[in-house]
């Protein structure tokens, strides 16, 4: 990882050639992966060279970033990351997005 970034130097990382964004104070370098991206690339543009957190947690469990670490590149300066650990019964709004044994209605 490099060392610690500004707010205004991912600011300037704002292509396709060349996308970071923060997600709960960690930059990622998604130049690579933009492409694969499930949910395509203009979504990820709206976001480039911005924090992306709470749009990202709409969307994703927090293992997404697990799976992605290689992509972190670095911290936001003078912020620490927030570990955000879901336990069962927290649920996100998206539908199909847990599995339902987490659901406390849940019954085998």
């Amino acid at each position: 990882m490099k060392a610690p970034l500004t707010r205004q130097e991912v600011a300037t990382h704002t292509s396709e050639e060349d996308l970071w964004v923060i997600v709960d104070h960690k930059i990622y370098d998604l130049s690579e992966f933009s492409l694969a991206h499930p949910g395509g690339l203009v979504v990820l543009l709206q976001y480039a060279g911005q924090d992306a957190t709470e749009a990202f947690y709409n969307l994703h469990r927090h293992e997404v970033l697990q799976q992605y670490s290689d992509l972190c590149i670095g911290t936001v300066e003078g912020e620490k990351p927030e570990v955000i650990d879901p336990q069962p019964g927290d649920l996100s709004q998206v539908p199909y997005a847990e599995p339902l044994w987490l659901s406390p209605q849940y019954k085998s």
